[in-house]
């Protein structure tokens, strides 16, 4: 799960840079902080076999972001790199937030 994370984060900062490039936004640097929820029990089987989902029921962003760009350019940067995202595509039945 950790590994999936890590492909989400990388797919997100990827699209800060080719979007802000394309937008003509600098944008310096970018890190994310990703978090998931998970229940273990699904995995388990517990307290019975697709009782519980074995995945992430919901799935946080949060961006640092060092750029002279106005904040409205920046979040209308980070929907960019959202919702084009293909990695956040293919998770689309796990709750999404970012701030």
């Amino acid at each position: 799960m950790e590994i999936l994370l890590a492909a989400l984060g990388h797919c997100l900062s990827n699209g800060f840079a080719m979007y802000g490039a394309a937008m003509g936004i600098t944008v310096e640097s970018v890190t994310l902080d990703l978090e998931g929820d998970m229940d273990m029990q699904g995995m388990l089987m517990l307290p019975e076999p697709g009782k519980v989902r074995p995945g992430f029921q919901e799935i946080r962003a949060t961006y640092y972001v060092k750029s002279n760009a106005p904040r409205d350019q920046l979040e209308k940067l980070a929907k960019m790199a959202e919702d084009f995202s293909p990695v956040r595509d293919s998770l689309r039945a796990v709750k999404f937030s970012s701030n």
